[in-house]
């Protein structure tokens, strides 16, 4: 009872075509699973990449604004607004000398 097993390049393996056709399902099947995970997961680290480059950003916007008190565009907001008050206040002396000059008037 020897069980020698003898292989050479002339050696053949018979296998059903039902159960060839079944492992090259199985095989194709397991390499699209693999590659839609991959795919995927590249998808949520390239996403995560962004959202960390997007956090980043505002913390330094806001120690910015914590630093400071104020942003380079709220400085030049206030500079107009600063304007407007000395336009307006230029305004009202402007309305008082003109009633003054009409109540003389009358």
């Amino acid at each position: 009872m020897s069980d020698d097993v003898r292989m050479s390049d002339a050696s053949y393996v018979s296998i059903p075509l039902k159960n060839l056709i079944g492992l090259i399902v199985a095989i194709c099947s397991g390499l699209y699973a693999y590659f839609t995970i991959n795919q995927r997961l590249q998808t949520l680290e390239n996403s995560t990449v962004n959202l960390e480059k997007d956090i980043d950003a505002n913390s330094i916007w806001i120690d910015e604004w914590e630093s400071g008190g104020m942003l380079p565009l709220d400085k030049e907001q206030n500079l107009f607004i600063e304007r407007l008050k000395e336009d307006v206040k230029d305004l009202r002396l402007e309305m008082k000398e003109m009633k003054k000059e009409l109540n003389k008037k009358e």
